[in-house]
């Protein structure tokens, strides 16, 4: 929730502050933007989920995967409710270490697969033989 022109203030005062020659200089910011109305799509990939892989997807994504900027921010933005769901990507916070392995692969084709039938045609779980 915070806003870059006064992350940018806090920063400027701060050097200010110390008192040393600088110059502040923004690149690029890209701010992130909360889903709104993503229920149902996050229920239809827990439902895939469930078919697919027999259990209980994790409560929160890794880290490392899920803690920058991502393509869903645009899309939320615009009020197009959109979540970040993939395989697993191994050790993918130690660099170099991360990887998918072909079954994760397949099994998220699935997943998606599934969850665009649930979205798209209002299909139940009952209506694709999975209750």
């Amino acid at each position: 929730g915070e806003r870059v022109e006064d992350v940018t203030a806090d920063l400027r005062a701060a050097l200010d502050k110390v008192g040393v020659d600088y110059r502040l200089e923004l690149i690029m910011s890209k701010p992130g933007q909360l889903g709104v109305g993503i229920e149902p799509l996050a229920d239809a990939i827990r439902s895939s989920y469930r078919a697919v892989r027999r259990g209980e997807p994790r409560a929160e994504a890794e880290q490392a995967v899920v803690s920058m900027w991502r393509d869903t921010n645009v899309f939320n933005r615009a009020g197009i409710p959109s979540i970040n769901f993939g395989p697993s990507r191994g050790q993918a916070d130690v660099q170099g270490r991360g990887y998918l392995t072909l079954d994760d692969l397949v099994d998220t084709a699935k997943m998606y697969a599934l969850t665009a039938l649930k979205l798209t045609n209002g299909l139940s779980d009952a209506d694709l033989g999975l209750a």
